[in-house]
């Protein structure tokens, strides 16, 4: 496993950082990057979890190359976790899998731009090019894919999501209670919140239906994965 490198140079027009699993990977793409001029790679890992711990040391980092499939901690996490800790680095994701859902997924996270592992040098050149210039890298099928699924979410992320939105604070209220680790029954949930049994079961029905599973168990789960109850 390589170490975060991060140096102490002069600063150079354009910092880069580099995440992949792959040590050949990395040696190419430091070896594209040396030779533009103006660029310097500043940082280079291999896994989401060096990468976040390594940023903030080699900031400012303008541009990073980042393998969406790496052990541990993925390029999934970690474009995530910059997106939210540090929005001025813009992001390039790298992955063998192209498919629409994989695309938007990235795209969704925090990705600026996205390459198939398989790219050419100069697919590299173009697209890095780009997204120093204007902050993004949008091929023709990617810009095409975005505008059918607006902010990288397909058509089932938009309706989960405004799902989650037609939950009520008093619906929330109950699933969290449900959700504790003691496992309260319906009935125990309806005296500590006051209310009768009846209309706890009706609310989590409601829930159930907005977010289409058919038990409360499937409900609980699917609100835990998206972060929603904890």
């Amino acid at each position: 496993m390589s170490k975060a490198k991060a140096t102490d140079e002069p600063l150079a027009d354009i910092r880069v950082a580099l995440a992949d699993d792959h040590w050949a990977v990395r040696n190419s793409w430091r070896q594209l990057f040396e030779a533009k001029p103006g660029f310097r790679v500043v940082l280079e890992v291999s896994n989401g979890q060096e990468f976040i711990d390594g940023l903030p040391a080699a900031l400012p980092v303008h541009l990073a190359v980042v393998d969406a499939c790496m052990p541990g901690v993925d390029g999934y996490e970690a474009i995530r976790v910059t997106k939210e800790k540090h929005p001025e680095v813009k992001m390039l994701a790298v992955s063998f899998d192209g498919s629409d859902e994989n695309v938007l997924k990235l795209i969704h996270l925090g990705a600026c731009g996205f390459l198939g592992k398989d790219a050419m040098p100069n697919d590299y050149h173009r697209a890095t090019d780009h997204i120093v210039s204007t902050g993004y890298y949008h091929t023709d099928r990617v810009h095409q894919l975005l505008l059918q699924h607006p902010g990288g979410l397909t058509a089932e992320q938009r309706a989960l999501q405004q799902a989650y939105a037609d939950i009520t604070a008093r619906e929330m209220e109950i699933m969290a209670l449900l959700a504790r680790e003691d496992e309260p029954s319906t009935e125990k949930a309806a005296d500590e919140l006051n209310l009768s049994k009846r209309t706890v079961e009706s609310h989590v029905k409601n829930v159930c239906e907005k977010l289409e599973k058919k038990t409360r168990l499937g409900a609980l789960l699917l609100l835990i994965r998206s972060k929603l109850l904890k």
